[in-house]
């Protein structure tokens, strides 16, 4: 909370479309993991709740193997 009072103070933002944009470090499908698909039911949950306060993006981690999914506009 500090943090967010120091960065209000600067002048950043946390707010996307008038809303808190969380942002989730994660696993997400289309991988097959069961932290994945925890990610994709909490993030689902949380804007559907919390819409339009909250806006979920997601920070997609990916084994060294695989260079990318095809993942949904929400996750970067």
């Amino acid at each position: 909370m500090a943090n967010l009072k120091a960065d209000k103070k600067r002048g950043n933002s946390h707010h996307v479309d008038g809303g808190l944009c969380i942002l989730y470090v994660s696993t997400f499908p289309p991988r097959k993991c069961g932290i994945a698909t925890f990610t994709y039911d909490l993030t689902h949950a949380m804007d559907t709740l919390l819409s339009p306060m909250i806006k979920s993006k997601i920070a997609a981690l990916n084994p060294d193997d695989v260079l990318s999914y095809n993942y949904p506009k929400n996750v970067l």
